[in-house]
C-alpha cells in the first residue's frame, strides 16, 4: 500500500473487507458500476473499464479503474430463502405500520375514501378489521382502534420494553481481546444486539421491527409512508439492522452475553437496594411529623 500517496488506504481496505465479509455470508448483495455508468459483471475484463488519469500536466497518465459498489440489504428475500413466509410477514408488518400511524399520528382513514393512496391502504385495513383491531364508525366510516387493538398495542410495547430491559445493554459493547475485558455504555463500543438476539433464540426480524416502531424511526416518513408501505425496498430499509450489523466470533459473543446479563443483574440489584433505602427513609420521615 502506498500510504504516502493515500494515507486512507488501511481504512478503505478494512471497509472493503467488511463489505465482502457481509456478501460472503449472504447478508447483502453487491452490484458494480463503472463510474456511476454501466453495470459491470464480475466476468468482465478490467481493461474494458479502465480510463487514463493524470494528476497534473507534468505527471504521466496512469490507468484508473473507477468502480462504484452498490450494497443492498434485502431482508425479505433473505427471510424467504431461510424458509419464512414473506407474504405472512409483510401482512403483519404493514398492519402494524398502519396501526402505528392511526394511533400515534391520529391518521384518519375512511372505508369510503376516494383518495388513491388511502384506497390502496384499504386491503391492509381490512386485514386489521378482520382481526377485530379496528372498526369503521357507522356514520363517518373512519377507522377507529378497538379495545382489542389497544390491548395489542399495549402488548407490543411491553414486549419491546422487555427487549430493551434485557438486551439494551448490548447496544454499546467495548471489548479488548488482548486483556479479555468487556465494558458497556462507554459511548465507544459496538452495537451487538442483533447477534445477541440470534444467539439467544430471539426472532431478530420481530425484535428489530418493534424497536424501530418504539424509537420513532417511522416518524421521519410521516409525509410519504402511505406510498412507501407497499414497497418491499422500504420494508427492507426499516429492517436493515437485521442484516447490517456487527458480527463477532461466537465464542466471544457467548462471553459478552454472559457479562452483559451479569451487568443487568448487578444494575437491578443496585436499583433494588436504592429503592429499599428510600423506603426506609420515607417510613422514618412519616414517623416523625416534625421532620422536613
Amino acid at each position: 500500500m502506498d500510504l504516502a500517496a493515500n494515507p486512507d488506504l488501511p481504512e478503505i481496505y478494512k471497509d472493503l473487507l467488511d463489505v465482502f465479509g457481509q456478501w460472503r455470508v449472504g447478508d447483502c448483495t453487491l452490484r458494480f458500476f463503472a463510474n456511476h455508468g454501466p453495470e459491470v459483471d464480475l466476468f468482465h475484463p478490467i481493461s474494458d473499464h479502465l480510463s487514463l488519469s493524470q494528476i497534473d500536466a507534468h505527471a504521466e497518465a496512469k490507468p484508473l479503474l473507477d468502480l462504484v459498489i452498490e450494497r443492498r440489504y434485502e431482508v425479505m428475500a433473505r427471510f424467504e430463502e431461510d424458509g419464512g413466509d414473506a407474504e405472512v410477514l409483510l401482512e403483519w408488518l404493514r398492519g402494524l405500520i398502519l396501526l402505528y400511524f392511526i394511533d400515534k399520528h391520529d391518521f384518519s382513514l375512511s372505508a369510503a375514501s376516494e383518495d388513491d393512496p388511502d384506497r390502496q391502504l384499504l386491503p391492509i385495513a381490512d386485514g386489521l378489521r378482520t382481526r377485530g383491531l379496528i372498526v369503521a364508525a357507522e356514520e363517518s366510516q373512519q377507522f377507529e382502534i378497538t379495545s382489542e387493538g389497544t390491548t395489542l398495542l399495549g402488548q407490543v410495547i411491553a414486549e419491546t420494553e422487555g427487549y430493551i430491559d434485557r438486551y439494551g445493554v448490548f447496544d454499546d459493547v467495548l471489548y479488548d481481546l488482548d486483556v479479555g475485558t468487556v465494558e458497556f455504555g462507554t459511548g465507544l463500543g459496538e452495537d451487538l444486539r442483533v447477534q445477541v438476539y440470534q444467539n439467544e433464540g430471539v426472532d431478530s426480524v420481530r425484535a428489530v421491527f418493534l424497536l424501530r416502531l418504539y424509537d420513532g424511526t417511522l416518524d421521519s416518513y410521516s409525509d410519504i409512508w402511505r406510498e412507501l408501505i407497499h414497497k418491499v425496498d422500504f420494508i427492507d430499509e426499516v429492517l436493515r439492522p437485521v442484516l447490517d450489523h456487527v458480527q463477532v466470533d461466537d465464542e466471544l459473543a457467548d462471553g459478552i452475553i454472559e457479562a452483559g446479563l451479569a451487568h443487568n443483574e448487578e444494575a437491578a440489584e443496585g436499583a433494588r437496594e436504592s429503592a429499599s433505602r428510600r423506603d426506609v427513609l420515607n417510613r422514618v420521615r412519616r414517623s416523625r411529623p416534625d421532620a422536613p
